[in-house]
Parts: C-alpha cells; structure tokens; sequence
C-alpha cells in the first residue's frame, strides 16, 4: 500500500488494493473516490503470444496429424506450442496421437479414450520442432 494524494479531497489517504489477479484499483480512504484501473509494470511489459492455427508440414508428427488444423502459438524459438485443434478435427487429432504413440511407445495408450483423457488434463500440450509447421 503507498499514500498518494487524492485529487478530489487533497487528502493523502490513496492506498492501492490487489484486486482480480494482477490488476490494482486505486482509491481514496479519506473521501472514497476511485481512480482508474492500472496493470503492473511487469504485466505491462509482458507480450503474450498471438494465437493462430497451423498445419504439421514436417517431422516425427507429420504423417499422423497431416491435414488437421492444429491450435496454439509460435515461440520466440521457432517452435510451436499445440494446445489442441478445430473441433471438427479433434477425434482425428487424437486418433493420429494414439498412431504416433504406438509407434513411439512413449505413454503405452491403449485406446482414443486414453489419449482423449490425458490431453484435457491442465495445462497439458505438445511441442513441434521448428520449421515443421506452417502457420494458416
């Protein structure tokens, strides 16, 4: 909490509260006037990624997941961040997941349910190497 002088009353009873997160609402103790909603400064500087589809062009995931729009973000890197897929594509995306893991052997998944289940697990997704996406 910081005093600042309020611009209303000219008391110094402006104190800062966290509310929702990372955000703070700024507002006067004294008169009870409310300021405006500020960011942080280190969430200000932050640049979220850009969301976009893309298409498996190449790699290890290429022959499984081919011709299915795939959801997530270009890394900094060069790499693609998936976090899943169109809807219409989803019972093949995770059908070319169990293909690729019997051949790979990596979870030992038995059945599209199994894959299904694990991938809508928190904060679960894949990572594909660079230059082998094409954004849409």
């Amino acid at each position: 909490m910081r005093n600042k002088p309020c611009k209303k009353c000219g008391g110094t009873g402006f104190v800062q509260r966290i509310l929702w997160g990372k955000r703070c609402n700024v507002y006067c103790t004294r008169c009870n006037a409310r300021g405006e909603f500020k960011k942080y400064p280190d969430e200000q500087k932050k640049d979220r990624p850009k969301m976009c589809f893309a298409r498996i062009i190449g790699g290890e995931l290429q022959e499984d997941l081919k011709d299915i729009d795939i959801f997530g973000f270009l890394r900094e890197n060069g790499e693609f961040v998936i976090y899943g897929c169109r809807d219409d594509d989803q019972s093949r995306f995770y059908q070319g997941l169990l293909n690729y893991d019997k051949k790979t052997g990596v979870h030992g998944w038995k059945t599209v349910e199994d894959v299904e289940e694990w991938w809508k697990e928190p904060d679960m997704l894949l990572v594909v190497s660079k230059g082998d996406v094409a954004l849409c």
